[in-house]
């Protein structure tokens, strides 16, 4: 029973209580900017429209997409992509619980998921609950590692390729992290030797996997906007736009 209790119960209850305290937060309050950012483009992809060449977004595509899809099944309201986002908390609430499940033991892993469920922004005020791309970016983030320490302890290349494929969906979903994520994550497998005595051959094998997967997943997404007429677009509003809008936002609170 105990047992049962260990690897059922606990995972369970962390999603369900983490799913209940952000769909509470989520139908609270309307912030008209920084949702409107979030539901516009969403909107329009939901009715046929193509992201970035017929409507902006400075963020990813695949978090466009993922709300767009969530519109077209219920309908186009904010809440959907609000409760949807409350149903990614969840899910990374798990994530987390398993990731620190590998070096904590439980009661430290589930310690840490109500310290980070605590840590919330949506505390702060009833408008900070946003269905942003930085949520979607981590639900793919957590997902990643867990796939890559599973690809390392199985020695399984198939499971490296699958690793590397959805850390790259954090790109899709918010460009620098996704940069950074891919990057420190090759510079993790790169130096495990040094951690776990493997050969430097291994090492060198497992990032090129995991750089093939890199490949493969992002492949669909730039076919997608090649095809469509969009990849140029694409690069202004979600690269070059970006960069402008993080440099000249960083200079200005500088000065």
């Amino acid at each position: 029973m105990c047992a049962i209790i260990n690897k059922y119960i606990y995972p369970l209850a962390i999603f369900v209580l983490t799913l209940t305290i952000a769909s509470f937060f989520s139908v609270l309050g309307v912030d008209p900017h920084h949702h409107g950012i979030m539901f516009k483009p969403a909107l329009d992809v939901a009715h046929g429209q193509m992201l970035f060449r017929d409507t902006f977004t400075q963020y990813g595509a695949l978090t466009t997409l993922l709300h767009a899809w969530a519109l077209r099944i219920f309908g186009d309201y904010l809440v959907v992509i609000q409760i949807e986002t409350a149903l990614f908390y969840g899910l990374i609430s798990l994530l987390l619980y398993y990731l620190w499940l590998k070096i904590l033991p439980q009661w430290l892993s589930v310690a840490s998921v109500l310290i980070w469920l605590l840590l919330a922004p949506y505390y702060r005020t009833l408008y900070t609950f946003l269905p942003w791309s930085s949520i979607t970016a981590l639900l793919f983030q957590t997902s990643s590692l867990l796939l890559v320490l599973h690809a390392l302890r199985k020695k399984n290349r198939f499971m490296m390729v699958l690793a590397g494929s959805v850390a790259v969906l954090t790109f899709w979903c918010r460009q620098p992290i996704g940069v950074f994520h891919c990057a420190a994550l090759l510079f993790f497998l790169i130096t495990t030797p040094l951690i776990n005595g493997n050969k430097w051959g291994k090492a060198i094998t497992d990032c090129a996997f995991f750089s093939a997967g890199i490949l493969v997943a992002s492949a669909p997404f730039f076919i997608w906007l090649g095809l469509n007429g969009a990849f140029h677009d694409m690069y202004r509003q979600s690269i070059k736009g970006a960069f402008f809008f993080g440099s000249t936002t960083y200079q200005s609170e500088t000065h």
